[in-house]
């Protein structure tokens, strides 16, 4: 039975974009994997409402976070895309965080969030020459919401990718949360006469069009994605992601 709380996407069948989408979490890549909701198992009703198709890692589960890195500098990538963020969804809050690499904290102890520590200092555990990172963060208005109270959020960071790479570039991280209430199903899809609150975290296209429109605007410049599919993935798996983008981020013009 599916419970109240967080809801996981089970990938039933799959549509590819307008054009075919891959995703390599190895090296990134300049496109991303989508399904339209109809072609998956899921409780959250909200993307199939809002016509919204769901980012995926791997052709099987939906992305926790979806990691975008350009080589357009912090400085002007922050204020551009906060403005393309207000536009699409409305701001509730924004604040710029700095933070110090403490040598003494083992890695393995990191917290789980935020993804790759405050300012992405976390890179300092695979050599990146980081000793004090800085992001700018923002929370979303709630959109897609609904007479139900249903609602998605997305937050943000744009985070100053010069500081990780000696490099003038951003890294674009985003995930989403939906909060709604659902039909319980009870496996294997028998659904329930009651229903229930839970929470799913996502990223769709609805997300990832505010990033095209800063690339668009900004005469497309080098960028790769990087998917992310899990909050409690392991270390191992999260020290594979780092090493990916810090490789792609050498390769930037």
């Amino acid at each position: 039975m599916t419970a109240p709380g967080r809801r996981r996407l089970l990938v039933a069948g799959l549509m590819s974009l307008v054009c075919p989408l891959l995703i390599t979490i190895a090296t990134g890549d300049t496109r991303l994997q989508s399904a339209a909701p109809q072609d998956l198992s899921i409780q959250d009703s909200i993307p199939r409402r809002a016509g919204e198709r769901v980012i995926l890692f791997n052709k099987r589960l939906e992305a926790d976070w979806v990691v975008a890195l350009t080589n357009l500098p912090y400085e002007e990538t922050r204020p551009k895309i906060r403005d393309l963020i207000d536009q699409a969804f409305g701001i509730a809050s924004e604040n710029e965080i700095k933070a110090r690499v403490d040598v003494n904290r083992p890695f393995e102890r990191r917290p789980q969030e935020p993804l790759f520590g405050d300012g992405a200092i976390d890179f300092h555990a695979i050599g990146a020459p980081v000793s004090e990172g800085r992001e700018w963060r923002i929370q979303t208005k709630p959109y897609n919401k609904s007479w139900r109270n249903n609602y998605s959020q997305s937050g943000w960071r744009i985070i100053d990718g010069g500081r990780l790479f000696a490099k003038a570039c951003s890294l674009i991280v985003v995930s989403r949360i939906d909060r709604s209430r659902e039909w319980v199903v009870m496996h294997p899809g028998i659904p329930l006469p009651f229903t229930a609150s839970g929470e799913t975290r996502l990223v769709t296209d609805s997300e990832i069009k505010v990033i095209e429109r800063l690339l668009t605007n900004e005469g497309q410049p080098t960028t790769r994605y990087f998917v992310v599919p899990d909050r409690y993935f392991s270390t191992n798996a999260l020290v594979e992601v780092m090493t990916a983008i810090t490789n792609a981020a050498k390769e930037l013009p």
